[in-house]
């Protein structure tokens, strides 16, 4: 039966590919549907021994066939501003790539999985590459609208697990976090869409934040509530640039006071264990005393210290357990502990050893200062891309999330699939999606065969 398996997997795999080609939306969709699935269900997975292979591997190989039949066979092509920006991201993916293998081959008892999962995730833009090319100006409003659904799926499933206490994750600390942190990146899209989308009627505005920060409460992440509050600021600058606070606080003064009373009302008065649990969060946000938060400042300061074994190109800080065991329990035990880090990384199956837990500490302590850099030159150039191909408030709501997620992952880990894509769907895909100098999908009149890449919400 082992060779019927393989042919219903070949052909699927085969149909599959076509209706991606023929319809140029299903593929983006089914990249927002499998991430709605992934934190729903915590995904797909199947062993072949020492290797596995998830569902965002499969999903990696549709994307990339994709993206070669989209530019070799029918032609897309960048404006100067899109080129530039992929070639910028190309850069700093190639040099991550080269990066992972040349540490790889430096650390001869690193597993053969880890650094195929390592690969693919520092490959994973390639997937919002293959969302640009199959998104025109007809199926834009689409798209967005598809990934709101989606957010809001998310959100309810939230709500709906913490109602009916349908399982969670407890943290080290207490912390019963009803989902993966990873997806408050994604919360954080459909709260900056409620609070910027002036062409969405209030209802609809209010009930999508209100399900986006009902859900980033209940996952429970200190840094979430910052890039809230990060949010929310951005949010008055914009009322106040357009000089619409005073008429906007008089022509909302019901919503704000109801809901004023009802979050005091809860806050005070309930005993529901999410609430007490978010105050506890709360009260911890802007605390260095507590044991997550001293923690991280040592994961820092360790990272920071091994990254002077090689400043330009990174060190083997979370490629080996050892490495960073070293130092990790130098500095918290004064002696050395390999064997305990070992049984860690054996026990937790982490990717990497306790992580620095901050994007960028991260990237200079595994990448060096070029990974660095190149990254940085990355987030740059969007946000001036953004500001001189973007207007009015889908300015100030890509410039607002992208700041937001960046506030977030100084406090976590981006080296998972679904953050690096929700990542690079905020810096990558939707502020290419916003641009206004192209049109969508329309041919080039000097070369009728080709098309070029769009960039601009329909009017």
């Amino acid at each position: 039966m082992l060779w019927l398996a393989l042919l219903g997997a070949t052909l699927g795999f085969v149909y599959l590919n076509f209706i991606f080609f023929r319809f140029k939306s299903s593929l983006p969709y089914a990249i927002l549907l499998y991430l709605t699935y992934f934190y729903l269900t915590g995904g797909a997975k199947i062993g072949f021994g020492p290797v596995n292979v998830h569902g965002w591997d499969i999903l990696f190989v549709f994307c990339s066939i994709n993206i070669l039949y989209r530019l070799f066979f029918e032609k897309v092509q960048f404006n100067r501003g899109q080129l530039a920006a992929t070639v910028v991201l190309g850069f700093y993916v190639f040099y991550l790539e080269f990066s992972e293998i040349y540490n790889f081959l430096l650390a001869g008892d690193r597993a053969l999985d880890n650094f195929i999962r390592a690969t693919i995730e520092n490959c994973y833009p390639i997937v919002a590459l293959s969302i640009v090319l199959n998104i025109d100006r007809t199926s834009l409003d689409r798209f967005v609208s598809v990934t709101l659904v989606c957010g809001v799926t998310i959100s309810v499933w939230v709500v709906f697990r913490e109602v009916f206490d349908l399982g969670s994750h407890i943290t080290s600390t207490g912390t019963v976090r009803r989902l993966r942190g990873e997806s408050v990146l994604f919360l954080l899209f459909i709260l900056s869409y409620a609070l910027f989308s002036e062409r969405t009627s209030k209802p609809l505005r209010l009930a999508l934040g209100g399900l986006s920060l009902a859900a980033i409460a209940l996952v429970g992440h200190r840094s979430g509530f910052l890039s809230v509050a990060w949010l929310f600021f951005c949010f008055i600058v914009f009322l106040v640039a357009r000089k619409q606070l005073v008429n906007a606080l008089v022509k909302n003064t019901h919503y704000v006071m109801f809901g004023g009373i009802l979050v005091v009302g809860i806050l005070a008065f309930s005993q529901i264990s999410a609430v007490e649990n978010f105050l506890s969060r709360a009260s911890e946000t802007v605390s260095t005393e507590d044991r997550t938060s001293s923690d991280r400042l040592n994961k820092w300061r360790v990272a920071l210290k091994s990254t002077k074994e090689n400043l330009l190109g990174g060190t083997k800080l979370n490629l080996l357990p050892d490495y960073y065991g070293h130092y990790v329990s130098e500095a918290q035990f004064g002696a050395l502990d390999i064997q305990d880090a070992h049984m860690r990384m054996l026990f937790l199956q982490q990717l990497h050893a306790w992580p620095p837990h901050n994007i960028f500490v991260n990237i200079v302590s595994r990448n060096g200062a070029v990974g660095l850099i190149l990254f940085l030159a990355f987030v740059v150039y969007t946000l001036r891309y953004i500001v001189r191909e973007c207007e009015g408030a889908e300015r100030y709501m890509l410039v607002s999330w992208i700041m937001a997620d960046l506030i977030f992952l100084q406090f976590n880990n981006q080296h998972t699939y679904d953050a690096v894509l929700l990542l690079n769907l905020a810096l990558y895909v939707f502020p290419l999606l916003y641009g206004r100098r192209s049109t969508v999908g329309e041919k080039i009149e000097d070369t009728p065969s080709s098309k070029v890449l769009f960039a601009r919400h329909s009017e």
